[in-house]
């Protein structure tokens, strides 16, 4: 088992703090409902920062770009409580930037700590199925939308198995051995509905590629440490 420990420290170090960018000033405090009454999770970034409402496993996921299946432990009130946080930066950020922030935001405030581990987890494997290819090629990337029950766009098979692993919670794992861009429409009906395909049909029918439950060595984050917020 590889392991490998992120912020085993106080990011408000000057190491730390050198390491990776970090937010100008942020206000963290517990979630207001009167204010944002019913809401469970936003993600709102901008280039001059983001607002964020949810429970510190939503930021966790938002800040590393990972599922919940690759995060593991973390304090009782980890998925209940819900805060807000209202970041900026004064040096226009993208998104790449903002989620390194975050990481800081969230070592400093919150007090995380946690390493990764390489473990081997249920996974679905992303192949050509037998009945062989259906995607259309297309010249370069282009913009994506995806829904409930929906993906469009023009994106390679990586980045197709990306969106599946988003919308699946499992690992989507690219073996189709496919190469270039290619045109996605993929339509399915949710699983309470009686009529249209599932998401396996759905990909099988109209991709031509199929998913197949697998083993696979997968990144999970272990959270070592997490404290609550003082409110500012």
């Amino acid at each position: 088992m590889q392991t490998r420990t992120l912020f085993s420290f106080p990011i408000a170090t000057a190491f730390a703090i050198a390491a990776q960018p970090a937010f100008d000033f942020a206000t963290v405090r517990p979630n207001d409902p009167v204010r944002n009454p019913g809401v469970a999770a936003g993600w709102s970034p901008s280039r001059s920062g983001l607002t964020a409402v949810g429970s510190l496993r939503s930021f966790v996921k938002e800040a590393y770009g990972v599922e919940d299946s690759q995060i593991s432990g973390g304090p009782k009130w980890f998925d209940s409580d819900v805060f807000e946080i209202d970041a900026r930066t004064s040096v226009p950020a993208n998104p790449d930037d903002l989620k390194l922030m975050l990481q800081s935001l969230l070592a400093e405030r919150f007090r995380l700590q946690l390493h990764t581990e390489t473990r081997q987890l249920a996974t679905y494997s992303l192949v050509v199925a037998k009945s062989g290819s259906k995607l259309q090629p297309a010249d370069e990337p282009g913009g994506t939308s995806s829904g409930p029950t929906l993906l469009r766009g023009t994106m390679d098979t990586s980045a197709i198995a990306r969106s599946l692993t988003s919308m699946l919670g499992r690992t989507v794992i690219d073996n189709t051995g496919l190469k270039g861009n290619w045109k996605i429409s993929l339509t399915w009906a949710r699983d309470d509905q009686a009529d249209g395909p599932s998401i396996f049909t759905a990909i099988q029918e109209q991709l031509g590629l199929k998913l197949e439950s697998a083993k696979g060595s997968v990144e999970v984050f272990v959270i070592d440490r997490a404290t609550l917020p003082t409110p500012n």
